[in-house]
């Protein structure tokens, strides 16, 4: 149907109206639609039937606000200019009819016309699809908060994020890659490597920035000296997404990772796994040695009772016997190294104990070196062989000593003081440290041995631990001293850390677990007695035949009746044939085939009431041989003289 043009429109404007990409609507003073051109029509989906001679009031369509919400009709842009008089520009109105499925969004103009009278009799309002335009926008401010979340998530991400362009200038970075640098995001843009590194690291990372803008994923590790230390970084770099145009890479994707405390857990996990092998090999050499020890201390002694005093061949034999006694005090600090040492460990106050060695100390240290401790705090216990304890303090302090000799060699060193601090404290242990030291969180007490020598060099601190390392020249030192310290401190599950500055000193701080009071003691050893005889019945198992030997001899020699076997299975056959009273089991614990743990329960099943007495050259013996089962058990070390075998032998008897 033609739409009527009213007289507000002259005939010849019809055509360019019509035409014109803009909805055009009029409404007069009542309001009723009085025109709408083309345009319009298409934009709000109705046709001129629908609008034409109708109230620009009637519920034809739905309109809401920018934020969705409906729009009041008396606030419509007509209705405001019929009611005002005055024009309204620029409202956004999103319009729906009730036959349409999707909103379209349009900017209106309202414009109204006036009589001689200056009341106003109409009004043109205008109105432009803006609905891709409003679309664009969301996208955009959907972008932007997208965006913003994605930046704040790399904010968090424990790593350093950044983006540069081809000149390896930053263009964006993290918030943890600011804090690294220390500077702002402003500050950083545009900036360089060369602003925060220097000239042979930032050469490094031009040349992996290059393999990354020339397409290469790359994997590199980096270090990298920072006012806390080294640091080391691990380095992922990757090329943008080339320019559809030129196919030119902008520039590159750069993901950094401090992994230094990874490293010194994979350090500390490989030097543990080396000291754990060279212990291994220590412990079995001297648990080998105290056997052929044993036996050259047992036959000296032999040797000894049949010599008079005083002749030669006497005096031959006591240095034999004494050398012997010395080799032995040589393998118990491998087997402390290697946490095999026999001890018997007891809730000891550490700071008390240490306040009571003092004296010793200064003697071993020496006159020209100043010797303090301070001791304060509540005196925690922690569960320890008092002289293990001794010989810890006494490696560390006589190390401590020999390197503040050895380092004065300058006019400046020798105006610095000469001393060792023994500092004992309390320390808690969180679980983050404990992971690292293989340890179990908790209250530990800390004892530190502290000097002012020259410190200690890197290379040095990587193998300070290990068995018969040593610095000192050739025939000074054994090198066992902080591998026994080691050992010890391994051994009551405690740890160690070093803290060393060269050119000031180095401290040894030894974590040891806390014990309460009343915590029960480890069972005392039995009580010696004279190296008397007896003659009741003993049965020698042990598989080193010297040593076998040995123990038949000079308990045959002490009146006992004896007799032997080399391994289990052979004693369990031996005994099954023995037709009297079997008063006491003598047995090596570990052996081949049955164990000494194994035998003893095989024969105490056989004879109810068999006392046993184990001999062990090492703690570890005990434990893989389970004799805390036997509650009347005791252990003979080895290596052991005559007296001392003797008056085991006794003690068990009478248990």
């Amino acid at each position: 149907m033609a739409v009527n043009l009213p007289p507000l429109l002259e005939p010849e404007l019809r055509h360019l109206v019509d035409t014109l990409p803009v909805g055009v609507l009029v409404q007069d003073a009542t309001p009723t639609i009085r025109y709408v051109n083309q345009r319009a029509l298409d934009l709000l989906g109705m046709t001129a039937d629908q609008l034409l001679g109708r109230s620009i009031l009637d519920p034809h369509w739905s309109v809401v606000r920018l934020d969705g919400s409906t729009f009041p009709q008396d606030e419509f842009p007509a209705m405001q200019a019929l009611r005002t008089g005055r024009a309204v520009d620029d409202v956004v109105m999103g319009v729906r009819n009730n036959s349409q499925t999707a909103r379209i969004w349009i900017l209106v103009r309202a414009q109204p016309s006036f009589d001689a009278q200056g009341a106003v009799t109409r009004v043109i309002v205008t109105f432009t699809d803006i609905t891709a335009l409003r679309a664009a926008e969301e996208a955009r401010a959907t972008a932007v908060v997208e965006a913003e979340r994605f930046r704040s998530a790399l904010d968090e991400v424990p790593a350093f994020v950044y983006i540069k362009d081809r000149a390896s200038r930053y263009q964006y970075a993290n918030a943890p890659t600011l804090r690294l640098f220390g500077v702002s995001a402003e500050e950083l843009a545009g900036s360089g490597d060369e602003r925060f590194f220097p000239p042979d690291v930032v050469a490094r990372l031009r040349a992996v920035d290059l393999r990354a803008l020339a397409g290469e994923r790359t994997h590199e590790t980096i270090s990298v000296r920072t006012p806390t230390g080294e640091r080391i970084y691990l380095e992922v770099k990757s090329p943008l997404a080339p320019d559809p145009v030129t196919g030119e890479v902008p520039g590159l994707l750069g993901i950094s990772i401090d992994i230094t405390e990874r490293r010194h857990l994979e350090d500390v996990f490989r030097q543990s796994q080396r000291l754990e092998a060279i212990g291994r090999l220590a412990g079995g050499v001297a648990h080998d040695f105290n056997n052929m020890l044993g036996v050259i201390l047992g036959h000296t002694e032999l040797a000894l009772a049949a010599v008079p005093a005083g002749s030669a061949p006497h005096e031959h034999l006591e240095e034999i016997h004494a050398a012997a006694r010395r080799s032995a005090d040589l393998t118990k600090q491998l087997l402390a190294f290697s946490r095999k040492q026999p001890s018997t460990p007891i809730p000891l106050h550490i700071a008390t104990h240490a306040r009571e060695t003092i004296r010793l100390l200064r003697r071993l240290v020496g006159e020209d070196i100043a010797l303090g401790i301070d001791a304060g705090g509540d005196d925690w216990m922690a569960h320890l062989d008092p002289s293990q304890l001794d010989q810890v303090l006494a490696n560390l302090c006589v190390n401590a000593a020999d390197a503040i000799r050895g380092a004065r060699t300058t006019a400046a060193d020798a105006g610095r003081a000469r001393a060792i601090q023994i500092e004992t404290a309390h320390a808690v242990v969180a679980p983050t440290e404990a992971h690292q030291q293989g340890v179990l969180p908790g209250e530990y007490v800390r004892l530190t041995v502290r000097d002012t020598g020259p410190g200690i060099p890197p290379d040095v601190r990587e193998r300070m631990f290990e068995p018969f390392f040593t610095t000192k020249p050739a025939g000074e030192g054994t090198g066992l001293g902080l591998a026994t310290v080691f050992g010890i401190v391994a051994q009551a599950n405690g740890f160690i850390t070093v803290d060393s500055t060269m050119g000031e000193g180095s401290a040894f701080h030894l974590h040891l677990p806390r014990v309460r009071e009343g915590t029960s003691p480890t069972a005392a050893p039995p009580a010696t007695h004279a190296a008397s005889g007896g003659s009741e019945t003993i049965f020698v198992v042990e598989d080193e035949p010297a040593v076998l030997q040995l123990a038949v001899r000079a308990l045959g020699a002490l009146g006992y009746r004896v007799f032997s076997a080399a391994d289990g299975a052979s004693a369990l056959r031996l005994a099954e044939a023995h037709d009297g009273p079997i008063d006491l089991l003598l047995t090596d614990l570990i052996m081949p085939g049955m164990n000494g743990r194994e035998l003893a329960e095989a024969l105490q099943a056989r004879r109810p009431g068999l006392r046993v007495l184990f001999m062990s050259g090492y703690t570890a013996d005990i434990l893989h041989g389970g004799v805390a089962a036997f509650d009347d058990a005791a252990v003979l070390a080895k290596p052991f003289s005559i007296q001392e075998l003797a008056a085991h032998i006794r003690a068990a008897l009478l248990r």
